[in-house]
């Protein structure tokens, strides 16, 4: 055993769109038993007699096959005896009843054994002859089954419904025998337009809206396997350039978030969108009193992505620990195929600006997970991996080797080539929340610009010593971003020197200033005497005399106003 701590990381579900229940009855059920490639029989298929479907399965057993029949059949059924039925093909065929068990006091049932293929269908006459020539006569009256699905190819056509007006219920207008589903949200017939894509299954099947009205959405499908894709219950829904207006958590998620408090050291908050779901949850964590469970962000949509920078401004307001979750699974199917590598280099960028750690998931080393053997491009995905605070892998037969080969690829990856999310910095001892001004401090906004008439609000959040190179590549690359200008430095007092202490203890900072003024940047001010600016800082304020230069590094965390845009050039070319 490696003796180390273990934390437990539990997801909210959030609002997300799923195919509703699949009520598929199976009419036909195919009983096979195990051939070799001689077409020999190996070993007979088992079946499971028993009186309904409430009657559970023995854990212990396997069975090939489940037939619910009559009552009044079960209870003549003894070890030995032998059932007749003609198969829906018209084949006589034998099932020989070999050992009784109990399930409890109430129910009982048989395993039987049929080494012959049959096909059996709800309604089958069941025949149980007896040594005193009586004969006993019964009918399968369910088979459960699989999962039920719905099979999808190009150019079908499938029809959502909403759950209260499923065809049942009189739609004169739709063609039963054709494929359709349910939808776990009504948000969808509000937010979907006629043209728009849509996707199933995580991408796995694509079509486009044909038509719609109040209670029907018609899709045709445009990408399926070519052998023809199965849709089951439960499977995700993602409506790309559509707006769907959820709002924050569900209320499952509210249940469970107690669970999770008591069971897991941190939460996933599922298919966030903006600042508000974010809010919502905070006051739920704050009114539970769990200002030590971990948050992690789960950027999953578009939305989540461009509002990235607010969700982190308004996460840091709160004590709780922090996390981002690259989910690229339904952030892919949402952004794309092309915009998915330079928008989890964005995000990568961003987070680590802000010193946050990020996940790494979905679909990290897949093949080996499930087949015990990586492909080539697996092994070069761990290549951006890397370079996050953590890295998460799925369920799977293999999975103890690939955390194997996981701590393999990372032990043996050069740490000059390994450009890291988190830095070594020094914590800030005051500032423990984004909202909290310490003692001495003017204001709790440490810069401020405005780029071709947008304002960007900076925060403070870590000391970075050597920052100064960077913010001068950052405040270049806004303004080239709005403007032909070249930027022409002004330093006003870009530095804190001790020459730079006023009479009342304080000191105060500048920046730059373009000469178009389009562009301006600068330093609010903070007073009070050295222990309040030491402890504030972490810094000793011997080390303001002695090198006389500190630079109060503030590209942590940037409150982007209508465009978005400009802070991910920003961080993914300067940082």
């Amino acid at each position: 055993m490696l003796k180390k701590p273990c934390r437990i990381l539990m997801d909210l579900a959030g609002p997300k769109l799923r195919t509703g229940r699949v009520t598929k009855e199976a009419s036909v059920m195919k009983i096979t038993p195990k051939m070799n490639d001689y077409g020999e029989m190996i070993s007979p298929s088992l079946i499971w007699i028993c009186s309904s479907a409430s009657t559970p399965l023995p854990p212990h057993l396997s069975m090939d096959a489940i037939l619910c029949v009559e009552k009044e059949l079960l209870k003549d059924i003894e070890v030995g005896d032998t059932l007749t039925l003609i198969d829906a093909r018209g084949n006589k065929r034998s099932i020989k009843v070999r050992m009784m068990e109990h399930v409890n006091t109430a129910n009982c049932g048989f395993v039987g054994e049929c080494s012959r293929t049959a096909f059996v269908k709800l309604g089958t006459k069941l025949y149980l002859k007896k040594k005193n020539r009586k004969t006993s006569v019964g009918r399968v009256v369910k088979m459960p089954t699989s999962e039920p699905f719905i099979m999808l190819n190009t150019g079908d056509l499938l029809t959502i419904f909403r759950k209260s007006c499923l065809p049942t219920e009189g739609l004169a207008t739709v063609k039963f025998d054709s494929a359709w589903i349910t939808c776990s949200s009504d948000h969808i017939f509000n937010a979907v337009k006629v043209g728009e894509p849509i996707a199933f299954d995580d991408g796995k099947i694509w079509g486009k809206v044909q038509e719609k009205n109040a209670n029907e959405i018609t899709v045709s499908i445009t990408r399926a396997n070519p052998l023809g894709s199965r849709l089951g219950s439960g499977k995700s829904i993602n409506i790309p350039e559509s707006e769907v207006q959820f709002k924050g958590l569900t209320e499952k998620d509210f249940t469970d978030l107690d669970f999770v408090a008591t069971h897991a050291d941190m939460v996933g908050l599922s298919f966030l969108r903006d600042v508000n779901d974010l809010i919502t949850v905070q006051h739920e964590l704050e009114r539970r009193k769990l200002s030590r469970l971990g948050v992690v962000l789960k950027i999953e949509t578009r939305e989540a992505f461009e509002n990235l920078p607010h969700l982190l401004f308004q996460a840091m307001r709160f004590s709780n620990p922090l996390g981002v979750m690259i989910a690229r699974g339904d952030l892919m199917v949402e952004c794309g195929w092309s915009e998915m590598a330079s928008i989890q280099e964005d995000i990568m960028e961003l987070c680590r600006a802000a010193n946050i750690p990020v996940i790494w998931a979905t679909q990290v080393l897949e093949s080996l997970i499930k087949f015990g053997f990586p492909t080539r491009a697996e092994i070069t995905d761990m290549a951006s991996g890397i370079r996050s605070s953590c890295i998460m892998l799925n369920k799977g037969e293999h999975i103890v080797e690939a955390v194997s080969a996981l701590n393999s690829i990372l032990s043996n990856c050069s740490t000059k080539k390994t450009k890291k999310m988190l830095l070594k910095l020094p914590q800030l001892k005051r500032f423990h929340r984004a909202h909290d001004e310490p003692e001495g401090f003017s204001s709790s906004k440490l810069g401020h610009f405005r780029v071709c008439g947008r304002d960007l609000d900076v925060w403070p959040r870590f000391y970075f010593p050597q920052s100064r190179r960077r913010f001068r590549a950052t405040v270049r690359m806004m303004l080239d971003s709005g403007s032909s200008q070249p930027l022409e430095p002004r330093p006003v007092a870009n530095v804190l020197r001790e020459k730079d202490r006023e009479d009342d203890g304080s000191y105060a900072s500048g920046g730059w200033k373009s000469e178009d003024g389009k562009l301006s940047c600068g330093y609010s001010s903070f007073r009070g005497k050295r222990a309040s600016m030491e402890d504030f800082f972490d810094v000793k304020y011997q080390k303001l005399m002695d090198k006389q230069s500190v630079f109060l590094g503030y590209l942590m965390v940037m409150e982007v106003h209508e465009q978005p845009s400009i802070l991910r050039s920003i961080y993914s070319k300067t940082l």
